[in-house]
């Protein structure tokens, strides 16, 4: 990791910059190096000024700096486990990437904001002329199959009831 990343870092949340590097406090960052090609220096730095001036507006706290960062080491393990260069991932890896995310039981919700994060991380890649396109457009987390269950209907009687009071 580029020494001019882990300072950029630690400068990421005006509000409340934490003492030591946010990728060092990671449990994953000893275990994953924060890169999203080997040796691009310049996808760091797009990476740390898109975490410091577009999250949040610009006023990302410490916590939520810490869960992109996160999510984006979740990947990079993701990628390497699979061999998938990070810097050239296609929609398909994202896709199989998500198909592991479902195996593993994980909410369309929680899904849903992995695919967000990687999606403005890949953003910040095209912004920053780094990569021509970004893989994760167009693709969609799962539906939640709990949302019809999960909805209350009214049983025939009290719909009934229901249209003669009104």
């Amino acid at each position: 990791m580029s020494d001019a990343f882990s300072a950029s870092v630690e400068e990421l949340s005006p509000r409340a910059p934490p003492p030591l590097g946010l990728v060092a406090q990671l449990p994953v960052a000893a275990a994953v190096p924060l890169s999203l090609s080997s040796g691009s220096e310049d996808l760091e730095a797009a990476f740390a000024r898109f975490l410091r001036l577009d999250v949040a507006d610009g006023d990302a706290a410490a916590d939520t700096i810490r869960g992109y960062l996160g999510q984006l080491a979740a990947w990079l393990r993701w990628c390497a486990e699979h061999g998938t260069a990070v810097g050239m991932a296609t929609p398909d890896d994202v896709k199989r990437y998500r198909e592991d995310l479902v195996r593993q039981g994980r909410k369309p919700n929680t899904i849903a904001h992995t695919l967000n994060v990687l999606r403005r991380v890949y953003a910040a890649a095209v912004a920053a002329g780094l990569r021509p396109d970004n893989p994760v457009v167009g693709i969609r987390p799962p539906h939640d199959k709990r949302a019809v269950e999960d909805f209350g209907y009214l049983p025939e009687v009290e719909l009934t009831l229901l249209f003669r009071a009104v």
